[in-house]
């Protein structure tokens, strides 16, 4: 039986989802549609992947300065495209 020779956590490694959805949330902020004027200000707040923009909900992300409710409209937008939302506020 293969379970005998590797670990569960060994087939984890190989799952094409989560290997996809690493890869999606360690992907660059600049490689996505977002201008600019957006692209800057996140990263000067220290936001440089999607995985760390998804831990934020849209009022941290509009007392970054420089960014506004239009901004993170934009933002929404992108992340929906792909297949994330922006964290829920607790």
């Amino acid at each position: 039986m293969l379970s005998h020779f590797c670990s569960n956590d060994e087939f984890d490694k190989y799952d094409e989802m989560k290997l996809h959805m690493k890869q999606l949330l360690s992907a660059s902020i600049v490689e996505f549609d977002l201008p600019a004027r957006i692209t800057y200000p996140l990263g000067d707040a220290g936001i440089r992947t999607l995985g760390d923009l998804i831990k934020h909900d849209r009022n941290s992300l509009m007392g970054i300065r420089m960014l506004g409710i239009k901004a993170v409209g934009e933002i929404e937008k992108c992340l929906n495209r792909i297949g994330l939302t922006l964290r829920n506020k607790k």
